[in-house]
């Protein structure tokens, strides 16, 4: 029975160290998180053309093919 709770004592704590080491890395790393952003345009630059206006409307939708006839009794 000895034996048995000390097996058990040793999953748990295994178990447990497993949840517990990721949590501290991702303290760690929020700290030196960095994100990259483009530089502003220059003042006398123009900006980007405007964009095409839209064509229409898309095509319509194929019709749908005829039901197949029903299975003789």
């Amino acid at each position: 029975m000895t034996k048995l709770r000390l097996l058990l004592l040793a999953t748990t704590t295994l178990s447990v160290a497993q949840f517990t080491a990721p949590v501290s890395h991702a303290l760690e790393a929020d700290a030196s998180f960095r994100v990259a952003q483009a530089a502003p345009a220059p003042e006398g630059e123009p900006k980007a053309p405007p964009k095409a206006e839209p064509k229409g409307p898309p095509p319509a939708a194929a019709p749908r093919p005829a039901a197949p006839p029903a299975a003789a009794p």
